[in-house]
C-alpha cells in the first residue's frame, strides 16, 4: 500500500526489487566489484539486481495530490513563521 501512495504522490511508477534484502545485495555488489568479480558497479548491478513489483501511479490520486500540494504551496509563506514558534 505504501508504495501505490509513493507512485500515486510522485506521478512516477515505483519498482520493487525481487530481493528482500537490498542493503545486503548493495554491499554484496559492492565488495564484488572491490574484489574484481565486477568490473564494475554497473555490471554487478545488471548480473544481479532483478525487478519486483511495479506500481503505477492513479490519474485519480496523483491529480488529488497535486491539487492538495498547490493548496501546501500556498499556504506554506503564511505559515513558515507560526511552524518555526512551534518548534522552539
Amino acid at each position: 500500500r505504501w508504495l501505490q501512495i509513493r507512485a500515486d504522490v510522485m506521478g512516477r511508477p515505483v519498482t520493487t526489487l525481487k530481493v528482500r534484502e537490498a542493503a545486503c545485495l548493495g554491499a554484496a555488489i559492492l565488495a564484488g566489484a572491490a574484489a574484481g568479480v565486477y568490473l564494475s558497479l554497473d555490471e554487478g548491478i545488471e548480473a544481479t539486481v532483478r525487478p519486483g513489483d511495479v506500481y503505477e501511479p492513479a490519474p485519480d490520486r496523483v491529480r488529488e495530490y497535486e491539487a492538495r500540494y498547490a493548496v501546501f504551496r500556498d499556504l506554506y509563506p503564511s505559515l513558515k513563521g507560526i511552524n518555526a514558534r512551534m518548534v522552539s
